[in-house]
């Protein structure tokens, strides 16, 4: 999910988050994951999803960047 810089702070985002919730409420879903990895210039959207209701979970997920 991400909203232009311009766009930000007028609701928008947790419009969209909010839609998403409801449609996979509709296909049955009982937890909605997001992964947060902001590039080092890019501003942490943590907040924002706290914001919505979201917990910070205590065991971040891995990566690998496997060569091709």
């Amino acid at each position: 999910l991400i909203i232009d810089e311009p766009n930000r702070s007028k609701g928008y985002g947790s419009q969209l988050l909010q839609a998403a919730e409801e449609e996979l409420k509709k296909l049955g879903a009982d937890y909605f994951s997001v992964w947060v990895d902001p590039d080092p210039n890019e501003e942490d959207p943590t907040p924002f999803y706290q914001k919505n209701g979201y917990k910070v979970m205590k065991h971040p997920g891995l990566t690998k960047k496997l060569k091709k």
